[in-house]
């Protein structure tokens, strides 16, 4: 579904350890790589680590050429996980999950069409970054990113 600022998609990033996620819209799958140049550059100059490995599925976008050689560039080791196997990527299917289920309930809760799904998308986001987490021992996102 089309959002309102023209999206079709969105790409999710979360941070292994501290369970962060950075949402960003796209309106065309091929431009992950770009996405992934800026989000780099943030993370980098905000934390001062360099990202040294991303996991992602085997779908086209993560495949590309441009993906690829940007991985290289930057030094990023880029590991796929083998196709239908949702198991090997638990943290970001779990997490993708979790926030549709928000965006849906939210939508619905205040019979919104599904054109806002970016900015239910981006709340859902902000509150799982600020919720507790068992994984974090009952601490946020937020503040073991920011902490």
């Amino acid at each position: 579904m089309l959002s309102l600022q023209g999206s079709l998609y969105h790409v999710l990033f979360i941070d292994d350890f501290t369970r962060m996620c950075w949402i960003f819209f796209l309106k065309f799958k091929s431009k992950v790589a770009r996405v992934l140049w800026k989000f780099k550059k943030m993370v980098e100059n905000r934390s001062g680590c360099k990202i040294k490995i991303l996991r992602s599925d085997n779908e086209k976008e993560y495949i590309s050429t441009e993906f690829n050689l940007f991985c290289e560039e930057a030094g990023i080791e880029h590991q796929l996980t083998t196709l239908y196997t949702p198991e090997q990527n638990k943290v970001s299917e779990i997490r993708n999950r979790y926030i549709m289920e928000m965006v849906r309930c939210m939508l619905h809760e205040k019979e919104l069409p599904k054109k806002f799904w970016t900015n239910a998308d981006n709340t859902a986001v902000f509150l799982q970054n600020r919720l507790p987490t068992k994984v974090l021992e009952d601490r946020t996102p937020f503040e073991t990113w920011y902490g």
